[in-house]
């Protein structure tokens, strides 16, 4: 996988197929992808929440692209997944920071997953939470 921009693009995987591929189109792309704000801003807190150092919600954001004049503080919808998640125990906050606790380290993709679904459509949020239940 690559990334230009917020645009994602995978190869073929197999090597034949990638030459072939290369020789007929002059690229070996096989898709692409340009995930919403909201999917991307989801990701950074999933995948900041697995380091040690954990993440804080500025970083997520400067993480995701969003620009701080489409997207502030007080707007940030992983911020009230965060206050939940701290609430359960499963996050644990050091200044602006946010990280697994003890507690929530075993159960990180059930955290990931509440985060995740904030870049769902609507209507596959609902699905998703209901079939977490």
């Amino acid at each position: 996988m690559s990334k230009v921009g917020a645009t994602r693009h995978g190869n073929v995987r197999s090597i034949a197929s990638y030459r072939r591929q290369v020789g007929a189109q002059g690229h070996a792309c096989a898709w692409s992808e340009t995930p919403s704000d909201l999917a991307r801003l989801a990701e950074s807190w999933w995948l900041g929440l697995r380091l040690a150092e954990g993440v804080s919600a500025a970083e997520a954001r400067r993480r995701s692209a969003i620009p701080e004049s489409a997207m502030g503080e007080q707007d940030d919808p992983a911020l009230p997944v965060a206050a939940r998640m701290l609430e359960l125990g499963l996050l644990e906050r050091t200044g602006e920071v946010y990280r697994l606790s003890a507690t929530g380290l075993p159960l990180a993709d059930a955290v990931a997953r509440e985060f995740l679904a904030l870049g769902l459509e609507p209507a596959a949020r609902s699905l998703a939470r209901v079939a977490a239940e």
